[in-house]
């Protein structure tokens, strides 16, 4: 039975994702590390963490898989910089984290048009996080 570790499990994307794991017969275990607490279910594990200071040492980085969904809005972001620091920076953060502990996959929800070349911030983001995420080594 495998293991899923699910980053973005409060949002719209994650939430799916949350759901089809939990409901997968091949897997066993789903983590997700959230800011808020999940509704229990018996194969969940739901640290929570604030994305700023993600714990390096957590045994639950390692997964047979990590499916990432995190995400915000520039509406809730605020700001193009806060947009960037979750978009990019934390999802290179987790990515890092779960590929140091031996995690051999990363599958990240990422957008349609992105292209860090690109003139828009959204989709030039998107792309940067795409392009940075290839420098890790996963699967």
């Amino acid at each position: 039975m495998k293991t899923v570790l699910i980053l973005g499990a409060t949002g719209q994307v994650g939430q799916a994702l949350l759901q089809l794991a939990l409901q997968h017969p091949e897997i066993s275990r789903v983590v997700a590390p959230t800011r808020r607490p999940l509704p229990p279910h018996a194969n969940l594990d739901n640290p929570l963490v604030a994305y700023e200071a993600l714990p390096e040492d957590a045994t639950w980085w390692k997964a047979d898989l990590a499916l990432c969904g995190l995400g915000t809005t520039l509406r809730q972001a605020k700001s193009q910089a806060g947009f960037f620091r979750v978009d990019h920076d934390y999802v290179l953060a987790a990515a890092g984290l779960a590929q140091r502990a031996g995690t051999p996959a990363f599958d990240l929800v990422s957008s349609l048009g992105a292209d860090a070349s690109s003139r828009l911030f959204y989709l030039r983001t998107k792309g940067e996080t795409e392009q940075a995420l290839t420098t890790l080594g996963f699967a």
